[in-house]
């Protein structure tokens, strides 16, 4: 697979709001994979609006985040 094709790839990254997802998140956009999804609890907490905002500052991708309800 073509470099080109990996970084057009859906990916989604549980957690992407704690500690590993959040780093996993960050590693994606510098790699410039454009289509991410982050799987989170809450998209309105403190760390995940830290979150998308550090990564569109940082790499200018805006993120989209998915609220899950583990219930």
């Amino acid at each position: 697979m073509s470099l080109e094709a990996q970084c057009d790839a859906r990916v989604l990254i549980t957690g992407a709001d704690g500690f590993v997802g959040s780093h996993c998140v960050d590693k994606l956009a510098a790699r410039g994979f454009t289509n991410v999804r982050c799987a989170v609890l809450n998209a309105s907490s403190k760390s995940a609006c830290a979150l998308v905002s550090h990564v569109q500052k940082t790499h200018g991708l805006t993120l989209k985040l998915v609220q899950c309800d583990v219930l």
